[in-house]
């Protein structure tokens, strides 16, 4: 991503990607505030990004993008996949809105399967997070995912250990704990 990028984040949430980043929302630089573009399905997540990051932000559906055609974006979709029912949807609707040769970051969540967590997910099994609708058994699983959906490429692909905060008070925040078992996958494509 070149520090003059247009930026469609969809799943944005309330800023979380950018606050790590940058390594704190101070930090974050302005021409990235400016050329940014917030997308979430909801609308107190939104209007806390606008608040936070001080970015556009529209609330819509990332299965039903509100865009005909945009030029000279890249895309971010940072932990949130794993949150859509419908992905082979959402991934085709990332397709139809972006020109061709734009560029796209998607992560997850992969959770191997003797992985044991807090929470039951929506498919009734060990995981991170109760909201989760998927977490993918292995990076070949995402993998196949994002390749399912035609017209978009993969140039690579990064793995690594999730490390969670064992307290979330601003001095201790730094303290983190290794989840065996989890992952976050992030892979890096462009639309052919």
């Amino acid at each position: 991503m070149k520090d003059d990028s247009r930026i469609l984040d969809i799943g944005c949430g309330i800023g979380r990607f950018w606050e790590d980043l940058f390594g704190g929302l101070q930090n974050i630089p302005v021409n990235y505030r400016k050329n940014l573009i917030g997308v979430d399905f909801s609308y107190e997540d939104a209007k806390k990004f606008k608040q936070r990051i001080g970015a556009g932000v529209i609330v819509a559906d990332a299965r039903n993008l509100p865009f005909k055609k945009l030029w000279d974006y890249y895309v971010v979709c940072e932990q949130m996949i794993e949150h859509v029912e419908y992905r082979p949807q959402f991934l085709q609707e990332i397709k139809r809105v972006m020109a061709q040769g734009s560029e796209l970051r998607i992560s997850s969540v992969v959770k191997k399967r003797w992985a044991w967590y807090f929470y039951r997910t929506k498919q009734k099994r060990w995981g991170l997070s109760p909201e989760h609708c998927i977490e993918y058994d292995s990076v070949k699983d995402f993998l196949a995912e994002i390749r399912g959906a035609e017209g978009i490429g993969i140039r690579d692909v990064e793995n690594k250990m999730i490390w969670y905060p064992i307290c979330f008070w601003r001095w201790l925040k730094w303290i983190k704990v290794p989840i065996i078992g989890f992952y976050y996958v992030t892979v890096r494509g462009v639309i052919l």
